[in-house]
């Protein structure tokens, strides 16, 4: 069974950060710094400064991802449910990764017109 903690559970919420990334700049969503209305001296409401790598997040934002990690472990547990990973497969190319993903489970907006959330950050 694989329990997400240390390195793992680091780069899971990597993965997480760099999906939820991906699917917001295909919206338009992007960091301050690239925004066109930065010399007006304001932000547009697609701005958001948690558009950095994930390294560059400030860590109480990276506990956000891990928080969402762990969670899904506790639950996945409860469900009588674990994760096992692939023989063979031991390192995992995140900017590869997030591609496939996001064309599987894009993030999508739900029938009242609203974003459907799925993922703190």
């Amino acid at each position: 069974m694989i329990k997400f903690e240390g390195e793992l559970l680091e780069k899971m919420s990597e993965f997480d950060h760099e999906i939820w990334k991906t699917a917001k700049t295909e919206e338009g969503y992007h960091n301050p710094s690239h925004c066109p209305f930065k010399n007006k001296g304001q932000w547009c409401r697609k701005c958001n400064p948690m558009f950095v790598p994930y390294n560059l997040l400030p860590d109480d934002i990276k506990e956000l991802n891990r928080i969402r990690w762990r969670n899904i472990h506790t639950i996945l547990n409860k469900l009588g449910l674990e994760i096992v990973q692939k023989e063979g497969e031991k390192h995992v190319d995140i900017a590869e990764r997030t591609k496939q993903v996001t064309k599987l489970y894009p993030y999508s907006v739900d029938k009242h017109g609203g974003e459907a959330d799925s993922g703190l950050l």
